[in-house]
């Protein structure tokens, strides 16, 4: 099971989710059909599970280019841990996959929804 990761537009990805999150109908079907085009079993990035379909996504900002996002799959049980959580095990990850690659550190930063 491969571990896929995308990059996309920031601005494209953040006005989806948001308004995914609004339970906009279009946006909903943007945001599960980003992994259609794969035909094989994804797994988790941070349990390394098989991802179920529709596969849930974790966003994470791109550390090169601020225009551009990196796109996970996540399985179920890993979407329902806490948010800090999430993130930290995503961007150690993310981390020690960049400097084994690069011989460098990398930072990763995260989108925090506001909620009113």
């Amino acid at each position: 099971m491969p571990v896929m990761i995308l990059t996309l537009p920031r601005a494209e990805v953040y006005e989806q989710d948001r308004l995914a999150q609004a339970n906009d109908p279009a946006a909903i079907q943007y945001m599960e059909n980003l992994w259609a085009g794969v035909d094989e079993d994804l797994s988790c990035l941070l349990c390394d599970a098989v991802a179920e379909r529709p596969v849930h996504s974790l966003i994470i900002g791109s550390p090169g280019r601020s225009d551009e996002v990196t796109v996970v799959p996540v399985c179920q049980a890993c979407m329902a841990l806490p948010r800090l959580v999430k993130w930290n095990r995503a961007s150690r990850l993310l981390r020690k996959m960049h400097q084994a690659r690069t011989g460098k550190q990398r930072h990763y930063s995260f989108h925090v929804p506001h909620r009113r």
